[in-house]
């Protein structure tokens, strides 16, 4: 049935966090062999929609079971980028070290785009250095960018393979410089500042045409608007396009309402719940 969880699998332009509940007779999910994963996971996003974040570590040791699909592994580190903890999140950058694993390194470099530490630049930076030439890897220079860069200037530009080393030196002096004006790394970060709902709001109104940098944009600020405030950001998209009247609108609401002053910058949530270390 479109738009439950397992259908959507979090599709941003579709229902993203605002799916409809799988349904126990439905006829795709009981022929999938991975239903009682995707059920369960459903459950856990959903009792973390609540504030409790006490079975994340259920959704990392579901990604590490061998026989689940892509698919669900996949929603697995969208959900982790999402809704992790810290200690999670150290836990899986440790995973990465000693493994030549490229796909785990892209699925985990995603979920750390999604978290926004700026800590994980090094590790994001190290693993592009290590798999660049794998196709799946050409999306990295975005990743870092989005976190380091208020527009797409020279960490977004993929480097030759002569280059490599130069291009890992520029990411590094970026994260070195944003250290050094947070004084710590252990913050995080959107577009070179520090990440707030507020601000990332504001951002999105500044963002609404067709230019490929705004589409890029888009979907990442509804899955991170929805995701930190629960608002149902369904609308956005009608038939995989932006509506930018729509998104202006929802914005200015939210902007004008005493729920948005609840949040504070640098903190992330899920569904309005501060997510915990």
């Amino acid at each position: 049935m479109k738009g439950t969880f397992y259908a959507d699998h979090l599709d941003w332009t579709s229902y993203g966090y605002s799916f409809i509940p799988i349904l126990a007779n439905d006829p795709e999910l009981s022929m999938d062999p991975n239903s009682s994963a995707w059920i369960r996971l459903e459950e856990i996003v959903n009792r973390s929609k609540l504030g409790n974040f006490t079975e994340l570590n259920q959704v990392i040791a579901m990604y590490y079971t061998s026989q689940l699909g892509w698919v669900l592994k996949r929603t697995c580190i969208e959900v982790l980028g999402d809704i992790s903890t810290t200690s999670i999140f150290h836990r899986m950058m440790a995973d990465l070290k000693g493994y030549f694993d490229p796909d785990k390194a892209i699925d985990f470099c995603s979920a750390f785009r999604a978290w926004g530490s700026l800590s994980a630049v090094p590790t994001i930076a190290f693993q592009y250095h290590k798999f660049k030439g794998f196709d799946d890897f050409k999306v990295v220079p975005l990743f870092l960018s989005s976190l380091l860069e208020s527009e797409w200037g020279p960490i977004s530009n993929a480097p030759g393979a002569d280059d490599i080393d130069e291009y890992y030196d520029i990411v590094m002096m970026r994260y070195n410089e944003l250290k050094k004006r947070f004084g710590t790394d252990q913050v995080i970060v959107f577009n070179g500042k520090l990440f707030g709902v507020i601000p990332l709001a504001n951002l999105a109104l500044t963002r609404l045409s067709d230019s490929p940098f705004d589409r890029t944009f888009q979907r990442f600020f509804r899955r991170r608007f929805e995701a930190s405030t629960g608002i149902n950001c369904t609308a956005l998209f009608a038939d995989g396009i932006f509506q930018g009247l729509k998104a202006a609108e929802m914005i200015e609401r939210f902007l004008g309402s005493s729920e948005a002053a609840r949040y504070e910058d640098g903190v992330r949530y899920f569904f309005g719940h501060r997510i915990p270390d």
